[in-house]
């Protein structure tokens, strides 16, 4: 393969500078909701998160409702209730793991409550780490062992005072993930520094932020810009790190992320306006189709974060997923009319269609209109 457009280092570089202060880094609220207890702050930035699952209808569903729920809202039900149940053992716990720190202050032995057992979440965990911040002892070794069951909560652990043997197993999980990986080394690249090379393997634009400060930056660069062509998480980030190539190479590059997830050339548009000094449209233009057929996650987050302008009046649509629509409504306030008239016409046709019925209880729930 030839590739024709040599790449720009210092281009990519100043491209990174502009994206940084808009990346969503990884927070607490991505997996446990505000519950009455003082979370510690991570990366608090107020920048718009992906959403994995819709969170605002179901969110605003009783507890008992499962049985009831449409087939098609079930996932977002559990992603839901796993939020809300780290939210209980963590209000469960913290009082135990205190007493228990308490104990070493006062008495001079500290323990680790028996309540710290195997079903303690691994995020729940890391917040009780973090939070505490335990002596070395019982509590401190229980916390740092259950912290590995989850991703986030190692991440969580390493936010803190860790000890070198601790390290080690905890990176194995942070490194399954770009983005914690990222963030690891933005907070604390000492610890981090095991990860670089790893990092310099991948091509996202999460592994960027930490390649393209490397002394191998340049061929980093160049062998992204080359696998591009084929291979469309390189494609998001040669389009979003090298505005200035020729429009035959970013041509290529987009359509790539044609045959791609949608997800990809979401991400590619989202973050192009911002780094691209003139021309964005003409990627967001070509993509907008791909992007907008599902009529779901991607509909909504295209129209959140690559076309806001045009949200008022796609909210208006009546083919978009309901759970969906629902998170466009809130967030562009919208008082939900049409998506109530839809629901009322599925009524009307079947009397016992259950997304109906619970997509019009929240309707009235949230105050806006009469029932």
């Amino acid at each position: 393969m030839i590739y024709s457009h040599k790449p720009n280092l210092a281009e990519a570089q100043a491209a990174l500078a502009k994206l940084l202060p808009h990346l969503p880094w990884p927070r607490l609220s991505e997996y446990m909701s505000s519950c009455g207890v003082a979370l510690p702050k991570i990366f608090d930035d107020e920048n718009l998160l992906f959403l994995e699952q819709p969170e605002t209808l179901v969110g605003g569903l009783g507890p008992f409702i499962y049985r009831r729920l449409p087939t098609q809202w079930l996932a977002a039900y559990h992603h839901h209730r796993k939020r809300l149940a780290r939210n209980a053992q963590l209000i469960r716990l913290l009082p135990h793991c205190l007493a228990g720190e308490l104990a070493g202050h006062v008495e001079g032995h500290e323990y680790a409550p028996d309540e710290l057992d195997e079903q303690t979440d691994g995020v729940v965990a890391g917040v009780i780490l973090l939070s505490l911040r335990p002596l070395p002892g019982p509590l401190r070794t229980r916390l740092i062992s259950l912290t590995k069951k989850h991703w986030f909560g190692s991440f969580l652990a390493l936010q803190g005072v860790v000890f070198e043997s601790d390290v080690t197993p905890m990176l194995g999980g942070v490194a399954c993930d770009p983005r914690l990986t990222a963030a690891l080394w933005k907070s604390n690249p000492d610890i981090a520094a095991p990860l670089v090379d790893m990092a310099m393997k991948k091509n996202d634009l999460w592994s960027a932020t930490i390649a393209l400060d490397q002394r191998l930056a340049d061929q980093w660069l160049g062998r992204v810009c080359i696998f591009a062509e084929r291979n469309p998480i390189s494609a998001v980030s040669a389009l979003v790190l090298q505005p200035g190539a020729p429009d035959h190479q970013k041509a290529m590059w987009a359509q790539r992320l044609k045959r791609s997830h949608p997800r990809l050339a979401y991400l590619a548009v989202r973050w192009a306006r911002l780094t691209w000094p003139v021309g964005w449209e003409v990627l967001r233009d070509e993509l907008r189709e791909h992007c907008c057929q599902d009529r779901g996650q991607i509909f909504f987050h295209w129209h959140r974060d690559c076309e806001p302008e045009r949200i008022d009046d796609v909210v208006r649509e009546d083919d978009i997923a309901v759970l969906w629509q629902a998170e466009l409504i809130h967030h562009c306030r919208n008082q939900g009319q049409e998506l109530r008239r839809r629901m009322v016409q599925r009524l009307r046709d079947d009397a016992d269609n259950r997304e109906a019925v619970l997509t019009l209880q929240w309707l009235s729930r949230r105050g806006r209109l009469p029932d």
